[in-house]
């Protein structure tokens, strides 16, 4: 086996022990969340499918914990860093963050199942990377950090170009579009519309492209939705460059209904959820460009030492070897000509 193909295994070994590594750390964070995270302030209705299209479930949202409060049904509490990656319906903690909810929640006790898996490795490889770099840094094996840390901050990189062109959408050149057909917008998405209500004035659809994000609203307009009609307008958006990493879907701020108080729309990375393609390719994206000038610096100077020796010189300081052995060390810095 070569040098090459030895490195190339040492780094696979590397990250798989990363991901074992970050595997419970990421459960462990998710699980102790709930515990630390204070009750949502304010909640919002939701229509979406991910959230049991009922009429009678509530949304609200803490740090790294989306909680589900519905009226039929167990209260559901999802939770993980940076993505929420595990449901846990504990009827102690789902009392305590559904305290606000405005509908009466019956919370029961079964055990926490994973809620994304795509979360849980995503969740694994941001917690694991640097802290199994850490771990090497400590015990002094610098080398072996090095590629880690890379790849530590090159998936964190991503995870942070896709947060900022969340948070602003309006600073980057973009194309619109928008159509009144839902026929020939489910042909155009490849999403499905669904039937009119009769109290509906038309179908609008709106599409909205950045450099690193995708944006459509869509839905059937009603002029004043009435107490207790669901949310028509739904949102999707993707984010991240050079592929979309983080995904949301969402029903849309501006048609609660009934109203509730949030100022804020769902659109946040609580609710979002993780492309591992995604993901992988731009870490790998934002590693390569971290470490292009490391290969930049060591072509040049392994040219310098070709260069040096070339000219019976010593390749570290220069020294002229003209008269010394041929094997012999460089009487001025004691480096090997070889």
């Amino acid at each position: 086996m070569n040098a090459a193909s030895t490195r190339w295994a040492a780094l696979a070994r590397a990250f798989g022990a990363a991901l074992l590594v970050g595997a419970p750390l990421s459960i462990l964070v998710a699980i102790t969340i709930p515990f630390l995270t204070p009750a949502p302030t304010a909640w919002r209705a939701s229509a979406d499918p991910a959230h049991r299209e009922s009429l009678t479930s509530w949304i609200g949202m803490s740090p790294g914990v989306v909680v589900v409060a519905n009226e039929n049904e167990s209260a559901r509490i999802i939770s993980g860093f940076p993505f929420p990656c595990l449901e846990m319906p504990r009827s102690d903690v789902a009392t305590r963050l559904t305290g606000s909810a405005p509908t009466n929640v019956r919370a029961a006790d079964p055990g926490a199942v994973v809620h994304d898996w795509s979360a849980v490795l995503v969740n694994s490889a941001l917690l694991g990377l640097p802290s199994l770099a850490a771990i090497l840094l400590l015990t002094r094996r610098r080398s072996a950090a090095g590629p880690l840390l890379l790849a530590a901050a090159g998936a964190w990189l991503s995870l942070g170009v896709a947060c900022a062109a969340a948070a602003f959408p309006h600073r980057l050149p973009s194309t619109d579009r928008a159509w009144s057909d839902p026929v020939e917008f489910s042909r155009v998405s490849n999403v499905r519309v669904g039937s009119a209500p009769a109290e509906s004035t038309g179908f609008v659809a709106t599409a909205t492209h950045t450099i690193a994000s995708d944006v459509v609203t869509f839905g059937h307009s009603i002029p004043t939705p009435q107490q207790g009609c669901p949310p028509l307008m739904r949102s999707r958006a993707s984010y991240g460059w050079p592929l979309r990493c983080v995904s949301f879907r969402e029903t849309d701020p501006s048609w609660r209904c009934p109203p509730t108080s949030p100022s804020q729309p769902l659109l946040s990375l609580a609710s979002g959820s993780p492309s591992l393609l995604g993901f992988t390719t731009n870490t790998a994206a934002f590693a390569g460009l971290g470490y292009l000038p490391v290969l930049v610096l060591a072509s040049l100077r392994r040219s310098r030492e070709r260069r040096r020796l070339n000219h019976n010189c010593c390749r570290a300081c220069a020294y002229d070897l003209a008269g010394v052995a041929g094997s012999a060390a460089c009487p001025e810095c004691g480096t090997p000509r070889a």
